[in-house]
C-alpha cells in the first residue's frame, strides 16, 4: 500500500457532520462564556445572586461630585507666565492683523487661553478682549530624498481694545 492509497481510503466528513460539529462547538463556547461572566461578576456558576438593599434616599443612590463648581476638565500650565510666549509670530498676515489690534504669538504647547490672557495682562500691561488659539500639527516632509518632520506649533491670537497696543519688536 502506497502513501497515495492511504489518502484515497481516508473517510471524508459529510457536510451534515460538519454542521453538527459546529453546533456543538457553539454550544460549548456559550457555556464557557456564561461561566466566565459569572466568575467576573463574583457569582458562582449556577447560583443566584442575592438582591442588595435599595438605597435609603436618592442622595445615596447618586454619587456626589468632588466639588459642586468643579468642571470635568481642569488643566493647569506648570511653567511661569513668562514662559507662556515662545516668540511673536511675524508673517505678512500677522502684520496685517496687528493693524486691527490682533497680535499673534507662538506659545507653549501646554498653555491654554486663560494662561495666555493672564500673561498678556502681566507682561504687556494691557487687557485682552479675547484670545483664540490655533494648534498647528507637525507634518511629514521630503527634502532632497530625505524624510523628515516639520515640527508643529501652537499660535495664540490676542485681540485688544481700540487704542491699546503691544510693542512686539
Amino acid at each position: 500500500m502506497s502513501i497515495l492509497d492511504t489518502f484515497k481510503t481516508r473517510r471524508r466528513p459529510k457536510s451534515s457532520d460538519k454542521k453538527e460539529r459546529k453546533k456543538d462547538a457553539r454550544k460549548k463556547d456559550v457555556k464557557d462564556v456564561a461561566k466566565v461572566s459569572a466568575v467576573q461578576k463574583g457569582v458562582a456558576a449556577g447560583k443566584k445572586k442575592k438582591p442588595s438593599a435599595p438605597p435609603a434616599s436618592i442622595k445615596d443612590a447618586v454619587p456626589a461630585r468632588a466639588s459642586a463648581g468643579a468642571s470635568k476638565r481642569k488643566r493647569s500650565y506648570g511653567g511661569g507666565l513668562e514662559y507662556v510666549f515662545a516668540r511673536p509670530h511675524i508673517t505678512e498676515k500677522a502684520s496685517m492683523l496687528a493693524e486691527k489690534n490682533v497680535y499673534v504669538f507662538e506659545i507653549d504647547k501646554r498653555a491654554g487661553k486663560a494662561e495666555v490672557k493672564s500673561a498678556v495682562r502681566e507682561i504687556y500691561n494691557v487687557e485682552p478682549r479675547k484670545v483664540n488659539i490655533v494648534n498647528i500639527p507637525s507634518k511629514n516632509v521630503l527634502s532632497r530624498g530625505i524624510k523628515g518632520v516639520k515640527s508643529g506649533k501652537k499660535k495664540a491670537m490676542v485681540y485688544l481694545k481700540k487704542g491699546d497696543s503691544i510693542e512686539v519688536m
